[in-house]
């Protein structure tokens, strides 16, 4: 008997509604033809062939049960056996549903053990929290841990706000907590790869922070003041030590920013090279890469995103990276990192990091067509890589979907000595060789350097200043740095907190 009348007929496909009782509530095995009168209802009712019935099961689950913060979910992220992780805004747990059991758990991050003692800044209460403000993103890495940037609180403020990159392992049901050095970097996006050791189960992560900058009255008025840009950085945990407890307020009390004129930014009293505003940007400021590292294995290495053509107080702030797996242009350099510049105006854009030898290379892809607000014209937030090598963007306040087609820019490239036509291309001063660079085997524990990659590192080395290196008895290790800066001791073994 008819059960139901067609929404939408094709010649591919037939949609129709049924009555909420026509399976009532428990799978049913069920077939269906479509039928349709003759012409005036003359003859027989011509029908299709009988297909089986595709069911789903619609369920949701509450995701503020045993969470006392905001449980509204931002971001979410899938593991291979099934299980989806769940990151909010003003969060203190990271939630997962297991379909083991249908159901959703929350996990408490790890934080110091007082409020007071907290990492982030919390604008309602203008207090220190270890409730995070930003959960914007989350992701599952090669080797199945999981992955979230705590970027602080939101907006940014004059007081300490710093940001954390925290990993689970559901494997040893294990926190790790990696603190970013410095304060207000905001970190939002977030992206893992392999690390350097082949065979292993070793991670490498990216991230963002944003610039840090700070408006004074001077002699002659108001004058807005940066450290740096917004950048993008990659490290190595497995050489970094983490620590969930850690107080960044205690830190910043041992330290010094020297900064006699408050036109212009200090310098740190514990990284002579490190620009400050506050003892809170020296913070951890020690286990940042200098520039034309090597080998960055020990250190949180920068890619500076230049503001070359924007006015120097544009805020630009990165909002999510993805990793190119296919996207790579030189012999050790990592897979190139995609991200989107979320704020600016129409400054606003979609990048392409390029960390090959002797220069960082961005690809800006700028969308300057407003749809939702002429005063805030372009937004583009989440960034993927599609099956077919593809960019994907969602730009959030241009209501569009952005999509960069691989083939054609890798046509381009061949074809023509230059960028492409749609892009304008700004090249940050040399910074350093790829962050792929293995150490040499004078190194305890790494593998020699290939002898093209060699090669590169000598000509990058000989136009650079000549600075004193770091030697053990079996060769050159750590990177080239000053004298009055040798390397930190890398860990044995990181902490993980549990």
């Amino acid at each position: 008997m008819p059960v139901a009348s067609a929404l939408t007929w094709k010649d591919t496909q037939v949609v129709a509604g049924v009555a909420r009782t026509f399976f009532n509530g428990s799978p049913v095995s069920a077939t269906v033809r479509v039928g349709q009168p003759t012409f005036f209802g003359c003859g027989a009712t011509v029908a299709s062939q009988t297909v089986p019935v595709d069911l789903y099961r619609y369920r949701y689950y509450d995701t503020s049960v045993g969470d006392s913060g905001n449980a509204a979910p931002l971001h979410l992220s899938a593991d291979s056996a099934g299980r989806v992780w769940i990151v909010s805004e003003f969060h203190r747990h990271l939630k997962y549903y297991n379909p083991s059991t249908d159901g959703l758990l929350n996990l408490q991050v790890p934080t110091p053990a007082l409020e007071s003692q907290g990492p982030f800044w919390n604008v309602f209460t203008n207090a220190p929290t270890n409730m995070c403000q930003d959960g914007e993103s989350v992701t599952v890495g090669p080797h199945g841990r999981v992955w979230f940037p705590q970027g602080g609180g939101e907006p940014s403020t004059p007081q300490p706000n710093h940001s954390r990159i925290v990993s689970y392992d559901p494997a040893t049901s294990a926190f790790s907590v990696y603190n970013v050095p410095g304060n207000e970097t905001r970190s939002y996006g977030i992206a893992v790869d392999d690390g350097y050791d082949s065979g292993t189960d070793d991670d490498r992560v990216w991230f963002n922070v944003t610039a840090r900058s700070e408006t004074v009255n001077g002699p002659s008025g108001q004058v807005t003041v940066q450290t740096y840009g917004p950048r993008i950085v990659g490290f190595l945990p497995k050489y970094q030590v983490s620590d969930g407890a850690f107080n960044y307020a205690a830190a910043a009390a041992s330290l010094t920013c020297n900064r006699p004129d408050i036109t212009q930014p200090g310098t740190c009293s514990n990284a002579s090279t490190r620009k400050c505003l506050t003892a809170h940007d020296c913070v951890l400021a020690d286990r940042i890469c200098p520039d034309n590292v090597v080998y960055d294995y020990w250190c949180y290495h920068e890619y500076p995103i230049a503001q070359t053509t924007y006015p120097p107080d544009t805020p630009l702030l990165i909002s999510h990276l993805a990793l190119h797996p296919n996207d790579v242009s030189g012999i050790l350099a990592p897979r190139t990192v995609w991200f989107t510049n979320y704020w600016g105006g129409s400054f606003a854009s979609i990048g392409r990091l390029d960390t090959t030898y002797g220069a960082v290379r961005q690809d800006i892809y700028p969308s300057t067509t407003p749809r939702i607000s002429a005063i805030f014209p372009n937004g583009p937030w989440d960034i993927r890589v599609l099956a077919s090598n593809d960019v994907a963007a969602a730009n959030y306040l241009e209501a569009t979907l952005v999509r960069f087609h691989f083939a054609d820019r890798l046509r381009s490239a061949r074809t023509s000595s230059g960028p492409s036509p749609r892009t304008r291309t700004r090249a940050s001063a040399p910074t350093s060789p790829s962050s792929r660079a293995r150490p040499d085997a004078a190194c305890p524990g790494h593998a020699r350097t290939s002898r093209a990659a060699r090669a590169r590192r000598t000509s990058t080395a000989a136009s650079a200043p000549r600075t004193t290196s770091h030697r053990t008895p079996r060769g050159v290790c750590g990177s080239r740095r000053t004298a009055a800066r040798s390397p930190t001791p890398r860990p044995s073994s990181p902490r993980s907190d549990t």
